[in-house]
């Protein structure tokens, strides 16, 4: 009786991430916003937005080449009107101060 030493075998069950695409167990991987596949970081491409990440898996990141281009020019058009409309409004603001005067 008393206190004796035991060896017990445990069973341990964990989670891992298997990528969609390939199948491959990987240490960490990423949901597509898109399509929703698992995919390693091989399989996987996105944009940083300030301090986010968007994933999207390899296939569809190749099918959106065309419109992340699209995107851009849309983005730079709207930062230019931005830009000439702030002009007016600064020079519209500054000829009020004028004639408050």
């Amino acid at each position: 009786m008393g206190i004796e030493t035991v060896t017990k075998m445990q069973e341990v069950i964990t989670k891992v991430y298997r990528c969609d695409l390939c199948n491959v167990i990987a240490d960490s991987a990423y949901r597509c916003v898109i399509c929703g596949r698992l995919t390693c970081n091989g399989h996987t491409r996105g944009e940083y937005d300030g301090d986010s990440y968007t994933p999207h898996c390899i296939v569809c990141w190749k099918v959106g080449e065309d419109y992340r281009k699209r995107i851009e020019l849309v983005k730079d058009e709207c930062d230019a009107n931005i830009n000439m409309i702030e002009k007016q409004w600064y020079s519209a603001a500054l000829k009020a101060h004028e004639t408050q005067e």
